[in-house]
């Protein structure tokens, strides 16, 4: 049950011998009958920070000899009862702390055996990891704990770091402007940091890292020390930049094709027009030296122009789409309200009705969307049938995404093998003679949504209209 000190609990022992000495000598000279054994509780007490278990049961055994002592020394058989009880009581006091001592000394200890048995499982579980890098440090940037993660990210064995400072991970050039230091200090005053930079493995090679790096304080917010983690992100770089190289690319060779297209289409105007002006100028003329073949003939050059004008005009509007849009807060019941007087002599001579319901104010581009909606009103309008009057219903519900809207009318409707390709460019599901039109309009209301970010897709029934949806969100945060 004794086991020997250790020489750390030296001075703590002569201490509390010295002071049970001292109580004894003061209990003899004391008056007769005044018993001061309990003082012996104190030095008891003083035994409860020893390293060692069951020293407080020594100090009991030594004070109850010296309780005793005092009284055959002092009292002797000049005793009274109260005598008596003061010594009994000091023996009662001096066991009963010896116990409670002895009790919180050995919760302490299993406390203490937890503590170790759980940073032991911490320590195996973290140098167990492979996938990241987690290093402990103290309070100085010194690594105490250094994980299998580790050794694989940055190419040095535990023995050969552990004990450094994890200043020895850094670059040189991180080094010369104090990096290290720097990331600790922040850590203390905010917690915890994050970053991203570049590190160089035990063999030289250079890796990018995402580290993040926590402090760890003790009960009185003292910082005592900080865990760090440590991510090899080189892969996910590499492709980050491949990725924004494509991106690049890409957006280089679209204005490249905006800027063709658009040269193209207004180079394209030019010829069209000495075509076509002097087709009406040999109409205009000759058209009685022509023979019947030849006037028809020439009616369909006439007309052919006109068609390939209308073309290239829808083409150059398409690639004018999206190109500096802007951004800004757009009304649409005012706008489909513009748009609806700008087509006022459309609608009064196809004796069109319009309903429009109650639509939100969104975050758009207010030229583009502005097109969406003239394209869609201008087709309700157009494809329907020449014995009934058209019929269009706009509204909008909010929904999570933003808002879904539609614009409705009781045309001809559309078969359900066509649904799939209405929005492809010069894509005509009528007759020319029937129906005026390019196949471009669609395609325009396609590219306006896509620039929003939405979605725009087609309900029919044929010879019972169509309901055409298209979702833009209510918030877009960032311009194209």
């Amino acid at each position: 049950m004794f086991k020997s000190f250790s020489q750390k609990d030296l001075p703590r022992i002569l201490a509390v011998l010295g002071l049970m000495i001292a109580i004894f000598i003061l209990d003899l000279i004391a008056p007769l009958g005044f018993a001061i054994g309990v003082s012996y509780l104190i030095p008891i007490a003083f035994l409860i920070k020893l390293s060692k278990p069951y020293w407080e049961f020594r100090g009991a055994v030594l004070a109850s000899i010296l309780v005793v002592f005092g009284f055959v020394l002092k009292d002797g058989a000049n005793s009274s009862w109260m005598v008596y009880c003061n010594r009994g009581l000091s023996l009662l006091a001096i066991w009963v702390t010896a116990i409670g001592v002895a009790k919180f000394q050995q919760s302490v200890i299993d406390a203490q055996k937890i503590q170790a048995q759980s940073e032991k499982h911490f320590r195996n579980l973290v140098e167990g990891i492979h996938d990241y890098s987690i290093i402990l440090l103290d309070a100085e940037g010194i690594i105490t704990i250094w994980n299998k993660g580790a050794e694989e990210i940055h190419g040095f064995k535990k023995e050969e770091i552990q004990g450094q400072s994890f200043s020895k991970l850094f670059l040189e050039e991180d080094l010369k402007i104090g990096k290290p230091q720097d990331i600790l200090n922040r850590v203390k005053e905010e917690g915890t940091v994050r970053y991203q930079d570049w590190r160089r493995t035990k063999n030289g090679t250079k890796f990018w890292a995402m580290s993040t790096v926590t402090a760890i304080y003790d009960e009185g917010g003292t910082c005592k020390g900080f865990t760090k983690m440590v991510r090899d992100m080189s892969q996910a770089k590499a492709l980050q930049e491949e990725k924004q190289q494509y991106v690049d690319q890409l957006e280089i060779k679209n204005k490249e094709l905006e800027q063709f297209t658009y040269i193209a289409s207004h180079d394209l105007q030019e010829p069209l027009r000495t075509i076509s002006s002097f087709a009406e100028l040999i109409h205009k003329t000759e058209k009685d030296n022509l023979s019947a073949l030849g006037r028809k003939s020439l009616g369909f050059v006439i007309q052919g122009s006109a068609r390939m004008s209308t073309l290239i005009k829808g083409l150059l509007d398409y690639s004018r789409i999206g190109r500096n849009p802007i951004l800004e807060e757009v009304n649409l019941n005012q706008l489909v309200l513009d748009v609806l007087e700008d087509m006022q002599l459309t609608i009064k001579e196809s004796k069109a009705k319009i309903s429009l319901g109650n639509l939100p104010t969104i975050h758009a581009f207010k030229i583009e969307v502005r097109l969406l909606f003239q394209n869609l009103i201008s087709n309700a309008i157009k494809f329907c049938p020449k014995t009934r009057s058209p019929i269009v219903e706009i509204g909008a519900k909010q929904i999570p995404l933003g808002w879904e809207l539609f614009v409705q009318d009781n045309g001809i409707g559309i078969e359900d093998n066509h649904l799939s390709r209405i929005f492809t460019i010069f894509q005509r599901l009528n007759v020319r003679d029937e129906f005026e039109g390019t196949g471009i309009g669609l395609s325009h209301c396609k590219k306006i949504v896509d620039l929003h970010g939405g979605k725009i897709w087609v309900e029919s029934i044929p010879d019972n209209g169509s309901r055409f949806y298209f979702i833009l969100p209510e918030k877009r945060n960032h311009e194209i």
